[in-house]
C-alpha cells in the first residue's frame, strides 16, 4: 500500500500530514482552527477556484468529498447548489462536520479504501482525483 503524504507550514512550523492519519479530537480542532486562520482561508479561497474551474459544478450534481474533514469543502459544494455526501474516517471530524452542515448532506464515517459502493461509485458522481 502507497502512503501519500503532503507538507503544510502551519505558525511557522512545518508539519507533515499523513494520508490515511486518523485525526483525534485534539489534531481535528487543531486543523479546524488553521482552517479558520488567514493563512487557511487564502488556501481555501485558491481551492475553491480551482474547484470551479477544473470540476464546472452544475446545481444538482453529485459529488463525493473523500476525506471531508470538518466540511469546509462540503459547505463551499452545498453552496454550489450541489448534492453532496462526504466520508472521514475519524469520528471527531465527521462529528464537526455534522455540527457545521446539518441536514444539507450525507455523511458517513469509513475508510477510502473501503467506500460504500461498488467498484464504481454511483452514476453522476464527480470526483476530483
Amino acid at each position: 500500500m502507497t502512503t501519500l503524504w503532503g507538507l503544510y507550514i502551519f505558525q511557522n512550523i512545518r508539519v507533515v500530514f499523513l494520508m490515511g492519519l486518523i485525526f483525534d479530537i485534539q489534531t481535528a480542532r487543531l486543523y479546524e482552527s488553521w482552517c479558520r486562520s488567514p493563512q487557511g482561508r487564502a488556501m481555501e479561497r485558491s481551492a475553491e477556484k480551482l474547484t470551479l474551474t477544473l470540476l464546472n459544478p452544475q446545481p444538482g450534481e453529485r459529488v463525493l468529498d473523500i476525506g471531508c474533514g470538518t466540511g469546509n469543502h462540503l459547505l463551499f459544494f452545498s453552496k454550489q447548489g450541489l448534492d453532496i455526501t462526504g466520508i472521514d474516517a475519524s469520528p471527531y471530524m465527521i462529528s464537526m462536520a455534522r455540527d457545521r452542515l446539518g441536514s444539507r448532506c450525507a455523511l458517513k464515517r469509513g475508510m477510502a479504501e473501503d467506500l460504500p459502493y461498488d467498484d464504481r461509485p454511483p452514476a453522476g458522481l464527480k470526483g476530483g482525483g
